[in-house]
């Protein structure tokens, strides 16, 4: 895959003795497809996307952008702006990172600002609004001023807004109830699937009924490595791994094991 984003062979450990971090992982997100990550606590998932997003370093192996390896030694403030306009990071409370003090539609327009995007600022951020089912009216309003939901998509379309083709959600629906969960997973499958412009996705999620939902494969990461991973539907109904299989031991019992997935709907 030459298009999207592709994690080759990565190592960050934190420590000398190697016993944090991620091992060896590969894996690709081509923009349309959806891909889900799981894993326990402490398996190595946040450490995975911070270097996804160029925030750390890979001490080995390679990250890559349409085919375009990406500097080793160039993490944190210093990632090139083409990085940061096209993979971009869906926090896990999106709402609460949007300024309380500040109208919405000027928080549209700062990342563009930041990053040097061209084009005309106020009509991509009106873009991105109706990309996430928002009018164009909501971004005189500040934070307090819109629902949670609402909150929640102004976060996205903030993350659209500089022309992202891959977005990494680090938790999206946590804390959510059943509606508003469903609401946001089934705006972020429409996302990926936009005839247009088709973003890949790749889901951080620790619910295994979101994941189903809405990424057609998916990875398990089990002390910082790749322990198994593949179509989301046999994964989760007929695991290989002992990690895989607790994961989905550990679901509540309301929901169905054999629930369909993406994949399965598609």
């Amino acid at each position: 895959m030459s298009a999207g984003l592709r994690l080759d062979g990565v190592t960050h450990l934190h420590d000398r003795a190697g016993t944090a971090g991620v091992r060896d992982v590969s894996l690709a997100v081509a923009p349309g497809e959806t891909v889900g990550l799981v894993g326990r606590s402490g398996a190595g998932k946040s450490t995975l996307v911070s270097v996804a997003l160029g925030l750390l370093p890979a001490q080995r192996g390679e990250v890559a952008y349409d085919g375009r390896p990406l500097p080793r030694r160039r993490p944190g403030p210093r990632r090139s702006r083409e990085l940061r306009r096209t993979v971009q990071w869906v926090p896990q409370d999106p709402a609460g990172s949007l300024d309380p003090r500040r109208h919405l539609g000027r928080q549209l327009l700062d990342p563009q600002r930041r990053l040097r995007v061209p084009g005309d600022h106020e009509q991509r951020a009106r873009e991105a609004l109706a990309r996430v089912g928002l009018d164009a009216t909501i971004a005189t309003r500040r934070p307090h001023e819109v629902s949670g939901g609402q909150a929640q998509r102004v976060a996205l379309a903030r993350a659209l807004v500089t022309g992202a083709r891959v977005l990494l959600a680090d938790e999206p629906v946590t804390g959510l109830d059943h509606d508003r969960r469903d609401d946001v997973l089934d705006l972020l499958l429409a996302l990926s699937r936009d005839p247009v412009a088709p973003l890949g996705l790749l889901l951080v999620c620790h619910d295994l009924d979101a994941v189903a939902r809405t990424c057609a494969r998916t990875v398990v990461l089990d002390g910082g490595r790749v322990v198994e991973q593949g179509p989301t539907g046999p994964l989760l109904t007929r695991p290989t791994h002992p990690a895989t299989r607790a994961l989905v031991d550990a679901r509540p019992p309301d929901v169905h094991p054999h629930a369909p997935t993406h994949q399965e709907t598609s």
